[in-house]
This record gives C-alpha cells, sequence and structure tokens, in this order.
C-alpha cells in the first residue's frame, strides 16, 4: 500500500523512509504542505498519510482539514508533532485526523496505528463495493444486465431535459424480437432467456458509445439516442437490426428485429415521444418484420392511450381525445380485481387507456365505461399491449347495437 509521508525534517523523513519500505509500503515523501497538497491531487494518491503538525506553507492540520473536505477516496491521517498538549491533540481530531502520535514515538507503535488504518481503508473499499453492487443491481436488468425500464426511463428523462435547454436533436428506438413467443413455445423459457441476452449484447455492441440501452418490456428493448436526428437514428437502428440477424444464436436459428424510431420536437413530453416510436414500431410489425420505420411529428396535445393496439385492425375510424372513466376487471390468483383508469379513444374493435397499474398481453378482462349519450356498456375485452400504464384493449365480443353507438361517437 502507498504511504505519504509529510516532514520539513530531513531526518524524519529518511527515517520513516526506511522504516517504512522494511515494512513493505511504498513510500512517497513531501518536504512541506504544499508538496504534500500536490500529491495528494493526483489520480493515484496515497490512501495513509503521516503528516508533520507543524510544516511551512501548509501545517499537517490545515491538511487535515482539505483532505476531509474533499470527500473522495478516503485517506487515513496520521498526525505526528513533538508536542503532546491536549489542546493540539483535540485540535487535530476536529480537523480529521484519524490517530495522533508524538515524537519521539517506538517502531512497534507506528507499525501498529499503520494496520488499523489499513483494516478501515479495506472496511471502506468493501463497503463502497458493497453500495455500487447495489445501485447496480436496483438499476439494471437481472438476467441481461442493462438498465431496467425504469432506469432507461429516467435516462431518457434526463436526456429530454437536457435536449430542450440545448435544443439539441434527441431520438430513440423501440426494437421488438419478431416472433420471440415462438421460441419460448417451442424450445422453453431457458431458449427464450439465451435469445434475449443474445439480443441485449447485440444491441448493446451495435449502439454508440454515449447512446442507452435498457429492457423495456419481455422482449422489447429501448435506445436512447442523444444528439441524434431521426436520420441517424435510423442508421443506428438498421446496424442493430442487421446485427441481430447477422449470425446465429444457437443450433443455427436466426432472430429478427422490427424496429420504430422517434425524433424529439419542441413541445412533445416523453409520453408522446415514445408513443411515437411505439406507432412506427407497429407499422414495421405491420409491413413484414425485420425492418425500421421512423415515426412522423404528432401533435403535443394528441391523446396517450395506446395508439398502438386503439387503431382498428380493420380500417375502422377510431375517436381519440377521451377522457372518461374506465373501470376494468381482471381475475388475478382467482381474486377479481377492480382497476380504475381513463379511456384515451375508441374504435369499433377495441379502445386505448390509461390505468392505475400495468397488466400483461393476452390477459382477459371486462371493461365498463359511458358512451357520449350517456350509455352504460359492460364489454370482454383482451389486452393486446400494455406499455406501463399505457393499454391497448381489443373487444372480443360486441353486440351490433353498441358497434352502431360506438360508430356514430367516431363519426
Amino acid at each position: 500500500m502507498k504511504i505519504l509521508v509529510a516532514d520539513d525534517s530531513s531526518f524524519h523523513r529518511l527515517m520513516l523512509l526506511r522504516m517504512l519500505e522494511a515494512w513493505g509500503y511504498e513510500v512517497v515523501l513531501a518536504a512541506d504542505g504544499h508538496e504534500a497538497q500536490r500529491i495528494l491531487d493526483t489520480d493515484d494518491s496515497p490512501q495513509l498519510a503521516i503528516l508533520d503538525c507543524m510544516m511551512p506553507g501548509v501545517t499537517g492540520l490545515e491538511l487535515c482539514e482539505q483532505i476531509r473536505a474533499r470527500k473522495q477516496v478516503y485517506v487515513y491521517t496520521i498526525l505526528v508533532s513533538s508536542a503532546d498538549h491536549d489542546s493540539d491533540v483535540l485540535k487535530g481530531f476536529e480537523l480529521g485526523a484519524d490517530d495522533y502520535l508524538c515524537k519521539p514515538f517506538k517502531e512497534i507503535e507506528l507499525r501498529t496505528r499503520l494496520k488499523v488504518g489499513e483494516r478501515i481503508i479495506r472496511s471502506k473499499e468493501e463497503v463502497a463495493d458493497a453500495h455500487e453492487a447495489m445501485k447496480f443491481e436496483a438499476s439494471h436488468d437481472s438476467l441481461l444486465r442493462i438498465w431496467n425500464r425504469r432506469a432507461i426511463t429516467d435516462l431518457l428523462i434526463k436526456e429530454l431535459n437536457r435536449a430542450r435547454r440545448s435544443q439539441a436533436p434527441l431520438s430513440v428506438f423501440i426494437a421488438d424480437l419478431d416472433f420471440f413467443q415462438r421460441v419460448n413455445d417451442s424450445c422453453g423459457h431457458l431458449a427464450g432467456d439465451d435469445v434475449l441476452r443474445f439480443a441485449a449484447d447485440r444491441t448493446s455492441s451495435a449502439v454508440r458509445d454515449y447512446d442507452h440501452v435498457g429492457r423495456y418490456g419481455d422482449d422489447e428493448f429501448l435506445a436512447v439516442l442523444p444528439s441524434s436526428t431521426a436520420k441517424a437514428a435510423r442508421e443506428v437502428a438498421e446496424r442493430v437490426r442487421k446485427a441481430i440477424g447477422a449470425e446465429p444464436f444457437a443450433n443455427d436459428g436466426k432472430m429478427t428485429f422490427s424496429i420504430g424510431v422517434s425524433q424529439w420536437h419542441s413541445g412533445q413530453d416523453v409520453h408522446g415521444l415514445l408513443r411515437n416510436a411505439e406507432m412506427a414500431l407497429h407499422r414495421a410489425k405491420q409491413s413484414g418484420r425485420n425492418r425500421v420505420e421512423v415515426g412522423t411529428q404528432e401533435s403535443p396535445n394528441e391523446d396517450v392511450g395506446d395508439a398502438k393496439n386503439s387503431t382498428s385492425k380493420r380500417g375502422r375510424i377510431r375517436r381519440s381525445g377521451l377522457d372518461q372513466p374506465l373501470q376494468v376487471q381482471i381475475f388475478q390468483r382467482g381474486k377479481l380485481t377492480l382497476i380504475h383508469g381513463r379511456m384515451r379513444d375508441i374504435s369499433e374493435d377495441g379502445m386505448g387507456a390509461e390505468i392505475s397499474c400495468s397488466l400483461h398481453k393476452n390477459d382477459h378482462v371486462t371493461l365498463t365505461f359511458s358512451l357520449d349519450d350517456g350509455q352504460e356498456c359492460t364489454v370482454p375485452a383482451v389486452v393486446q399491449q400494455c406499455q406501463g400504464f399505457r393499454c391497448g384493449f381489443e373487444f372480443v365480443s360486441i353486440h351490433t347495437p353498441l358497434r352502431e353507438s360506438i360508430a356514430r361517437m367516431c363519426q
């Protein structure tokens, strides 16, 4: 371990140098406080320091105070003084010293104090490592070791705020594995986990160093691309798409990505930016998969429902901009659960909504809502997509009068 000896006495510096090197330490010498300051400011500064209390320029007491004020790498400091006045000892500890020795001192006394210092330094390093490990686990997906949904969304919000301040471009893309469910169904979930790890690795390797990649859904990835226009983001997305399909991940099997790109526009919030990418992803799926689509600019006031699935699959007209109460009933663990939400759009085939909790794709639910004429409706439906609290529902069955009422509402 490296140790700093700062003392204006050449006799004491030489004595400590020989003693400490014999004990296996790497010793760095300083003849005054200013030289000690420069050494402590280096990237590879010592973590142990023996400081003479009274040195020209900057005293050992002042150095202790500066070391504690920095709050960077912990330095275990031992003050050495020829005076043993209680007031001097107390002042040294008040300014941040870890230990105090009076000259002359015995070798065994110094060596014991240094061993205590080493033990404390290692303990602090272990605590710091454990703290970093906990931070990593809290912000990363446990399977894929990339940012989890909460962390990647937080990063997107930070980048969007930075883009607003600087008026710099910002883009995102959402990448979805094509036919991923077939892998789980035919090969099992362990094989599915291998596919997800393969996709996460290829995606992270294909983006730029300053881009962020996180898990957005079960088999979806969100990439945040600072300082990127839609054109530049599309180029990155194409590189990711090609990287996924370029080589087999196992047993000559290949996967493909459908990707939706969206560029942030002034006045647009996070939900609008992500919704635009989701709509582009939906177009990529509908256009044959294994392709990249770029979202078009949308109005900042557009509804925040799940437009990806609330748009009718048979070309029916969709009524947008709704904000009406919605009740969702679902059986969970054998118990009927009631979830409250708000309708955002509706067509004859389904609706987009914001609800108070996240659901899973293909969950069967019962929706209760009112139309413009006050007619209360209860309709069985299935979850087609759920991103966070934004869900798209497809009606399972709907009687003709109600379908006609919704059609009139959408005109």
